[in-house]
């Protein structure tokens, strides 16, 4: 996985921490499940994701992230991966809206 600065920033990682540990991204537990399951499927049927979620940095605070990402394709035509983006829109929400 490759990412840029901003987006280990946002996710309360750094680089060296992330990595291998990307798919187990904090992702808050309460849509862990949902998110997980809709990046499987994307990544099945290359039908491709796209979702907001909340994240779980590692000093407790809660931020929201919109996600998107397309089927990476082989040589053959399977998918072999997912390709996408993610950023933080915590500051879009709606003030007083539950976490």
């Amino acid at each position: 996985m490759t990412a840029n600065p901003a987006r280990f920033a946002s996710h309360g990682a750094v680089p060296r921490t992330a990595g291998a540990r990307w798919r187990s991204a904090p992702i808050h537990a309460d849509d862990r499940t949902r998110v997980r399951e809709a990046l499987l499927d994307a990544a099945e049927t290359g039908r491709g994701f796209e979702d907001e979620y909340r994240i779980q940095r590692r000093d407790g605070t809660v931020r929201w992230i919109y996600a998107r990402a397309v089927a990476a394709l082989g040589s053959a035509g399977a998918v072999v991966g997912l390709r996408g983006i993610s950023q933080d829109v915590t500051d879009r929400r709606p003030p007083g809206e539950p976490v």
